[in-house]
This record gives C-alpha cells, sequence and structure tokens, in this order.
C-alpha cells in the first residue's frame, strides 16, 4: 500500500468524522428551535372539537347568553315583515335602526339553509341575526325538533348555537334549552347587544300593559253604576 494510499484513508476519515460532528451540532440546534414547536402542535392536537365546545357552552350558560339569545332572536325574527306595520316603532321596536332583511345561509352543524336575517343597529352595534328549524322524525316515531341560531357583529360571524325545542311548538325562551354551540368567539358587543334587546324588550312590555290597561277602562268606561 503505498504512502499516498495511506494518507487518502487517513484524511478521508478525518474529514467523515468532522462533517459528523458538525451536522450533530447543527441538528441539535434544529431540534432545539423545533421542539417548543412540536410541543404546540401536540397541545393543540390534545385539545379537540368537543372540549372547546363544551367550554364555549359553559362560558354561554353562566354569561346567560343561551337564554338573551334565543330571546333576541324570538324578538326580532319578525321584525322585517312587522316594520310595515303603522304601530310598528311605538309597540314592537326595541331600538333598532336602519332595520332591514338580508338573505345568507345558516351554517350551523349540517343544517345548510337560507333565510332571511334581520340586519340593523343597535345602540351603534351592526349586527345580523337569523335561524332556521329543523325537524327531524326518529324510528320510533318520536321528533327531535332544533333551532339553529347565527349571529353576526360587524360582518364577523360571532355565534352559532343549536337549541332543542321542548315542546312540537315553542313560543318563549323557557321553551328552548341548549344543545350545543358550533361557533363562538367572545366578541366584546356581545353582552351590550343581547343585554340591551332584553332591556328593551322588558321596557315595551311594560308599557304593552299600560296601553291594555288605559283600553280596558274605556271599554268599560259608564257601564257600571253602584
Amino acid at each position: 500500500m503505498s504512502l499516498t494510499y495511506k494518507l487518502g484513508l487517513i484524511l478521508g476519515r478525518s474529514h467523515r468524522l468532522l462533517a459528523r460532528k458538525l451536522f450533530s451540532s447543527k441538528a441539535q440546534k434544529h431540534l432545539a428551535v423545533l421542539d417548543p414547536i412540536k410541543s404546540q402542535i401536540l397541545k393543540g392536537a390534545n385539545v379537540d372539537a368537543a372540549s372547546l365546545q363544551e367550554k364555549a357552552k359553559k362560558i354561554m350558560v353562566e354569561r346567560k347568553w343561551d337564554i338573551l339569545l334565543i330571546e333576541a332572536y324570538l324578538t326580532t325574527k319578525h321584525f322585517v315583515a312587522w316594520s310595515q306595520r303603522e304601530d310598528f316603532e311605538e309597540c314592537w321596536n326595541v331600538g333598532i335602526r336602519s332595520l332591514k332583511g338580508v338573505r345568507r345561509n345558516i351554517d350551523v352543524s349540517y343544517i345548510r339553509q337560507e333565510t332571511e336575517f334581520v340586519s340593523g343597529e343597535f345602540n351603534e352595534i351592526n349586527f345580523q341575526l337569523g335561524g332556521v328549524n329543523d325537524y327531524s322524525s326518529m324510528p320510533d316515531g318520536d321528533s327531535f325538533n332544533t333551532t339553529n341560531i347565527a349571529l353576526f357583529i360587524d360582518s364577523k360571524r360571532v355565534l352559532a348555537v343549536r337549541y332543542v325545542m321542548k315542546n312540537y311548538e315553542a313560543y318563549s325562551p323557557q321553551d328552548y334549552s341548549l344543545l350545543s354551540v358550533e361557533e363562538f368567539h367572545n366578541h366584546p358587543s356581545i353582552e351590550p347587544l343581547l343585554g340591551g334587546i332584553h332591556f328593551e324588550k322588558l321596557q315595551q312590555e311594560i308599557k304593552r300593559k299600560e296601553r291594555e290597561k288605559i283600553e280596558e277602562e274605556k271599554k268599560y268606561a259608564g257601564k257600571f253604576t253602584f
């Protein structure tokens, strides 16, 4: 074996060892950078959709948004048609301005249906609120009735919620139970919007009872003498 060949073997072995050390050093640096990213990915993967839905549902129940949302929907869902009435502002409206109807899709769970949303401005909050009912028949003949509601604030969908109707016909918030939350964004305008509509609804009820009392007194005025 020639001296030149031996020197080539020695230099080649030294070069491979040096390259291996350099690669090992770079790999360790890359792993040090990637470990936190990998940790975040694994952490996110462990947070499943059911946990997120349950957390959102808990928040809505604690803040009474589940009741306020269905109440706001039931209060306003006929407003576009009722706005043509002469007594709408006095007897029905709860302070919503620039009221109009807009067509858009309800995309809540498996429900894909176009419907009319109430669009307007309430205390400088621009919103759109709409929903659809879904009736499903069970194999045993029983029915499963849901109301599926979406709320937009400033063109952003902040809530998408499913309610189960306790009876075949439901008219008040007490006739509904929160079934699931399909989308939730903790927007600062949700509370003043839903809470404000609730307050104005109570004020309308007080005014309605006062009007009914006056009408009742007029109806029987002069009809009794003792």
